[in-house]
């Protein structure tokens, strides 16, 4: 009898060794693919919100699919290295691109997220609270408290520079030192990081940030775009991506000047996301009545994929990463 359940056992074991190496293999042989892409939308229903991360290979197929319910969305991003890192209302998101694998840092409402001598920084955006506006800058050792609206900030060592709606705030140690109003300036939304250096731009004029002063270097006739987002090429290069001049510009910074050394037209009212095997950008762009995502490269080499969308399920972001 004995004997008996102990087979009985043995083969229970077999059996699940072998369903594990079965679904293990099948997971490798599904993710082997060509072209692979990850998709990141989010819906929001009257409970609660779905935060979806998709891997489809190049004939629409999902080979994998990660689904986190939240109080939120998670539409901002930020790239660096192997990970997408996913934030909004909804919390903080990592995604290692190689592994396939997303898991959540965070609750909390985050709303930029940048890195600085390979350190992460992100700005939690608390909101109105007794009267008075609150949040907060963060890394893995500390944060510092901030009592007005962030709109972006870069850290320089000992030095947080910190845009609001109205005012550049300067932070040593900690401690606000310096407070420039740049409501006259009508400056645009974003602390461009160089070469370790750091600028902010109206529509005319360039400015950099110097310790705890601000200096007019260069005239702007690169970025149109209030907003504009970019992405690192080299250490003195970036990729520009301005929706208001539907293009992709690279410049290059020489000493104390600016040069555009490329340029690229965007897909009308596409959206933008980057490839990480060649750390160059996709252009790409959603057909939502008919589910399909049409991504071109720098080459104009152009791919259409049936992805699976819901009734108002938007599109966020969407990679290249094979």
């Amino acid at each position: 009898m004995k004997s008996k359940k102990l087979y009985v056992i043995l083969f229970i074991l077999i059996f699940i060794i072998v369903l594990g190496m079965y679904f293990y293999s099948n997971n490798k042989r599904n993710l082997n693919y060509n072209e692979l892409y990850l998709i990141q939308t989010s819906t929001i229903n009257s409970k609660n919100t779905t935060n979806k991360f998709q891997y489809y290979n190049e004939q629409g197929k999902i080979v994998k699919e990660e689904i986190f319910k939240d109080n939120g969305d998670v539409s901002y991003n930020t790239v660096y290295g192997k990970y997408v890192y996913s934030y909004g209302p909804g919390g903080l998101y990592q995604t290692n691109i190689e592994k396939y694998e997303t898991k959540k840092l965070s609750d909390k409402d985050i709303n930029i997220v940048h890195f600085f001598d390979n350190n992460m920084f992100y700005y939690e955006n608390i909101g109105y609270k007794d009267n008075k506006y609150e949040g907060k800058i963060c890394n893995n050792d500390k944060c510092i408290d901030i009592d007005f609206a962030v709109v972006d900030f870069a850290i320089n060592n000992e030095y947080y520079y910190v845009l609001g709606l109205e005012s550049l705030y300067i932070y040593k140690n900690d401690e606000k030192i310096q407070k420039i109003n740049v409501s006259d300036l009508k400056l645009y939304q974003k602390i461009l990081t160089i070469d370790n250096r750091f600028f902010i731009f109206t529509d005319k004029q360039i400015y950099e940030i110097k310790n705890e002063e601000v200096e007019n270097i260069n005239e702007n006739n690169f970025i149109k775009d209030v907003n504009f987002a970019f992405y690192d090429k080299s250490n003195n290069e970036k990729f520009i991506f301005d929706k208001v001049n539907n293009k992709i510009i690279v410049i290059k910074l020489e000493k104390e000047s600016f040069k555009k050394i490329e340029e690229y037209e965007l897909i009308k009212s596409s959206w933008d996301s980057y490839s990480f095997s060649a750390q160059q950008p996709i252009f790409y762009s959603i057909d939502h009545d008919n589910s399909v995502l049409v991504i071109r490269d720098l080459n104009k080499k152009t791919s259409k994929i049936r992805i699976n969308l819901k009734k108002n399920e938007p599109v966020f972001m969407a990679y290249k990463i094979k």
